[in-house]
C-alpha cells in the first residue's frame, strides 16, 4: 500500500493554511463545500474493494454522484453533509 501526503483546502474558507490528510493514492475522497468535512476511503462490505466515484442518470434526467464497487457488488449514493451532496474531485 502506498501512502501519499496530500494538502487540501476542503472548504475554500481556510485562510491560514491547509489541512494535511494521508490517503492511499487511489482512494476516493468526498468533501463538503460548506463546512470542509471530508470522507476518505470507503470499502465494499462484500469483497473489501475500495469504492470508486461514479455517476448515474435518473429516469428524470438528473445526474447523481455515487460510490460503486469496482467488482460489481453494488453502489451507494454519495455522502451528504450540510444538506447537500459532498463532492469528489474526480
Amino acid at each position: 500500500m502506498q501512502i501519499v501526503l496530500i494538502w487540501l483546502d476542503l472548504s475554500n474558507k481556510i485562510r491560514n493554511g491547509y489541512t494535511p490528510v494521508f490517503v492511499r493514492k487511489n482512494m476516493i475522497q468526498y468533501s463538503c463545500a460548506s463546512c470542509g468535512m471530508g470522507v476518505v476511503g470507503m470499502k465494499c462490505a462484500k469483497c473489501n474493494s475500495d469504492l470508486v466515484h461514479d455517476t448515474i442518470t435518473t429516469a428524470d434526467g438528473r445526474v447523481v454522484a455515487v460510490a460503486r464497487c469496482p467488482e460489481g457488488c453494488g453502489k451507494i449514493k454519495s455522502p451528504m453533509c450540510c444538506g447537500t451532496d459532498m463532492t469528489c474531485p474526480i
